[in-house]
């Protein structure tokens, strides 16, 4: 059972008791997986608010989390919004044995600067095809229709092209759309969609939907948010379940893991160590 960790491919978590609890957390953290302990009783779920319904879990935020918040825009493993409520690492396993809590690492993702060069460039470009068609053809395995979601850029794109070829023209996508102009990008999705051929289909967000849905948002994240991104997600998400669908294809799961960051093609945390440097002497001291 040790070993089901590194053998098991997907986003799932696992409990097993066994006599001991054995949840794990996939690799990148995709899922999250909360965990708190209340006397002699070991409690996890996928969303805080399960264990925040048992009446001896408190919800008290914890300060130095909403430091991280502000500083890294999440929380840091294990720490979430919650004082009580610890969150498992990506990559980790916990044992949960005669009232003690031991967590180890199974999975750790190693950088080989060694072939980063000019030879090896085109091996490791066929590489990368390679398993971007593997990940998306295990990802249209469902006995439900299966979407995606089209933005427009690159990365949503290629996404979309590759499933293309797996399924054909049963495909559909969905976008959002903005009223305010300076955010709209709905010409690059309309392209896109009309190049690959999909049935697409479009919800367009406002400055007042944002607001008039911000608290729902907030209830599902569970914790403080510094942007107002995932509002239209959120209105994206409740069109893809309005048209029947409850799978779609996307590179935005989580703003740490995203395609973005994978790819290096962004710098928004470059200055923040003298931000964080900032929060906790005003903040915290």
């Amino acid at each position: 059972m040790r070993r089901t960790p590194e053998r098991t491919v997907g986003i799932c978590h696992l409990g097993c008791g066994l006599p001991q609890a054995l949840p794990f957390s996939r690799p990148l953290g995709v899922r999250p997986l909360f965990y708190t302990q209340t006397g002699s009783s070991f409690l996890f779920a996928s969303e805080a608010k399960a264990l925040l319904a048992h009446p001896e879990v408190e919800g008290q935020l914890d300060l130095h989390a909403l430091d991280q918040i502000f500083t890294f825009w999440v929380t840091l493993p294990s720490q979430t919004a919650f004082r009580k409520i610890k969150q498992l690492p990506p990559g980790h396993c916990l044992v949960f044995k005669d009232g003690q809590v031991r967590i180890s690492e199974y999975w750790r993702l190693h950088f080989s600067p060694d072939i980063a060069n000019d030879d090896a460039e085109p091996k490791l470009a066929e590489e990368l095809l390679a398993l971007l068609i593997d990940a998306t053809r295990i990802r249209l395995r469902s006995d439900v229709p299966v979407g995606a979601y089209l933005s427009g850029g690159l990365d949503s794109t290629c996404v979309t092209a590759l499933a293309k070829q797996a399924v054909g023209d049963r495909l559909r996508t969905f976008s959002v759309s903005f009223d305010d102009i300076d955010f709209d990008e709905s010409a690059y999705q309309r392209a896109a969609s009309s190049f690959l051929k999909t049935e697409h289909s479009f919800i367009c967000c406002s400055h007042e939907d944002i607001a008039a849905e911000f608290s729902k948002v907030i209830w599902h994240t569970e914790q403080p948010i510094l942007r107002t991104a995932p509002v239209p997600l959120f209105l994206l998400s409740k069109l893809v379940r309005d048209s029947g669908f409850k799978v779609v294809l996307t590179v935005k799961v989580q703003m740490r893991y995203s395609a973005d960051t994978t790819f290096s093609k962004r710098r928004r945390f470059a200055g923040f160590r003298h931000n964080s440097q900032t929060h906790r002497g005003v903040l915290f001291s």
